[in-house]
C-alpha cells in the first residue's frame, strides 16, 4: 500500500535529517573552537553523504507522495496531505508533523551555522583591516599599539 511505502520513507528521512541536524551541530562546534582543517573536512564529508543521501530518499518520498495525491484525489501539499491523513489516519499525521519538526530544527542549525561562518568572516575582515595587511603588506600598528612615529610627532609639536 502506498501509505505505508511513503509513511516508511518518511520514517528514514527523518532518521537522516536527525543525523544531518547532529553533523551540522558537530561542524558548528568544532568552526566555534576552531579546529584544524583535517577534523573540519571530514565533518564536511560526512555532511556530503548524508546529503547524497537525503536527496536519493527525498526524490523517491516526493514520487511517493504524487502517486498517493493522485490516487486520492488530493492536491500535492503539506497541508492538504497533513488534512487527509488527520482525518483518516492520525499515525501518518503525526509523521508528517515530526517530520517537519525534524525540518524545523535543521533550518535552526543552518542558520546558527550561517551566523558562525558569518561572524568568523567579518572578525577575520576586521582583523586584515586593522593591520592593513591586503592593502601595503605592512601593519599600521607597532608593537607598543600605535603608528610608528606618530607619537614622537606629535610631542615635538605639543604645546602646554
Amino acid at each position: 500500500m502506498i501509505s505505508d511505502t511513503l509513511m516508511d520513507i518518511i520514517r528514514k528521512e527523518k532518521v537522516i535529517l536527525t543525523d544531518f541536524f547532529y553533523i551540522l551541530e558537530d561542524l558548528r562546534t568544532s568552526m566555534v573552537k576552531k579546529d584544524n582543517t583535517n577534523t573540519i573536512n571530514e565533518i564536511l564529508l560526512k555532511i556530503e553523504e548524508k546529503s547524497s543521501e537525503l536527496l536519493k530518499i527525498d526524490i523517491l518520498r516526493n514520487d511517493y507522495t504524487k502517486e498517493f495525491c493522485k490516487k486520492n484525489a488530493i492536491e500535492n501539499n503539506i497541508k492538504d496531505i497533513t488534512d487527509f491523513f488527520s482525518k483518516n489516519n492520525s499515525e501518518t499525521a503525526f509523521l508528517f508533523v515530526e517530520f517537519l519538526e525534524k525540518l524545523q530544527d535543521l533550518a535552526l542549525i543552518i542558520d546558527s551555522l550561517r551566523e558562525v561562518i558569518e561572524f568568523d568572516s567579518n572578525f577575520n575582515s576586521v582583523f586584515l583591516k586593522l593591520i592593513n595587511i591586503n592593502n601595503t603588506g605592512k601593519s599600521t600598528y607597532t608593537a607598543n599599539g600605535y603608528k610608528e612615529n606618530a607619537y614622537q610627532k606629535q610631542n615635538k609639536n605639543w604645546r602646554g
